[in-house]
């Protein structure tokens, strides 16, 4: 079997991570895999890592005019054109909006087909609702398989049209991923042993909340000036969005007078040799359907503090492997930081916690669900 892995993306989210695990999974099973995604960037010198055959696709150009009859047949051409020169057997589009630009060479080619989602998909605004419905009436029956990283996801999926849909949950290489510091983050941030290093770890979006994070250590800093706030991740994940959050967040830091405690890493691939230098894992999103990067640090270790998410909630009991607190709530969060702070015990109990719930979702059960699906469509070998 050949498989064709494709993504409308030229950065690395948490969708693109799980893209990687399976093409290494598939690599190390000797099947020939392939990847159609937005350009060049970080998701395509990982995929090299990966020895993968790699196609470019204008996936976000059809998003400004996926109206036009012109702009869709012109992406079928380039979309057949560039299937036929891998030859899958299989496509695994990794969201819905990817499938939307693949579905009529898909049909077209008769190739079996699957969907990932990462992301909640209901409709909020009244456009999307009526949006939404209509693509997945394009798509539903051309697609062989649906797959969501959660049931939430999955009853979304179901209620939109499509027949049935498979959960696989995302796992962490628990190996990689484990406690006892190596001293890189802490070096990188300049900071001593001394110091109280939280973390958080993914796209510099407003819609993820580093802007609560840094509003919260400006109060926190009064009290525990020990406190030190090291955000990791890169701003753009789509050529088309506009850049600058990065900047806003860096202003409000020296703005408000505490530019010193927060330092800024941008994208890293050795996020396994960092984390565990922290004292605790941040998240302040708004919304989440599966939190990989809490996933990673909760197996380093790090008791977390995170928004009241479903994402969170599947993977953190308060008061056992963190704390969890509503979005949007800083007053929330400074007492939940304050007291994770000032005990130490608290700190102990929740890391040995977290390691224990994260090993539950190791990374070779994860991807031996994938193996086993890719088996049922044709078999791997």
């Amino acid at each position: 079997m050949r498989i064709l892995l494709m993504d409308e993306n030229s950065q690395i989210g948490g969708a693109q991570v799980v893209m990687l695990q399976i093409a290494g999974h598939l690599r190390e099973r000797g099947v020939p895999t392939g990847a159609m995604i937005q350009g060049p960037g970080r998701l395509e010198h990982q995929l090299i890592l990966s020895e993968v055959a790699i196609e470019h696709h204008d996936f976000q150009g059809l998003k400004k005019r996926w109206f036009l009859p012109w702009a869709l047949r012109s992406n079928h051409r380039k979309m057949v054109v560039a299937i036929e020169r891998f030859r899958p057997d299989l496509i695994v589009c990794n969201s819905p909006w990817t499938a939307v630009c693949a579905v009529s060479a898909i049909r077209a080619r008769r190739i079996r087909s699957v969907v990932v989602v990462h992301a909640s998909i209901a409709p909020g605004r009244a456009v999307k609702k009526i949006l939404i419905p209509m693509v997945f009436r394009r798509i539903t029956p051309v697609i062989n398989l649906w797959v969501a990283v959660s049931e939430a996801l999955c009853e979304q999926v179901r209620g939109l049209g499509a027949a049935s849909c498979t959960v696989i949950r995302n796992g962490v290489d628990i190996r990689r991923f484990r406690p006892g510091g190596t001293g890189l983050l802490r070096s990188a941030c300049g900071l001593s042993d001394h110091a109280f290093l939280a973390v958080t770890a993914g796209r510099l979006h407003p819609g993820k909340g580093q802007q609560d994070l840094i509003n919260a250590a400006v109060t926190l800093i009064r009290s525990h000036p020990e406190f030190h706030l090291a955000i990791i991740g890169s701003e753009l994940l789509n050529p088309n969005e506009a850049p600058g959050f990065r900047m806003e967040l860096e202003r409000l830091a020296q703005e408000s007078g505490i530019g010193a405690h927060i330092h800024f890493l941008d994208f890293r691939s050795d996020l396994h040799q960092l984390l565990p230098d922290a004292d605790c894992m941040l998240s302040g999103s708004y919304e989440e359907s599966f939190g990989l990067a809490i996933l990673e640090g909760m197996s380093a270790g790090l008791p977390v503090v995170a928004t009241d998410v479903p994402g969170h909630r599947g993977l953190i009991a308060d008061d056992r492997e963190g704390y969890l607190y509503q979005a949007g709530e800083i007053t929330h969060l400074i007492k939940r930081l304050d007291h994770l702070i000032a005990s130490r015990d608290t700190r102990e109990r929740m890391s040995r916690a977290a390691r224990e719930r994260a090993e539950a979702f190791g990374l070779e059960s994860t991807m031996s669900e994938w193996m086993k699906l890719f088996d049922s469509l044709g078999g791997i070998g």
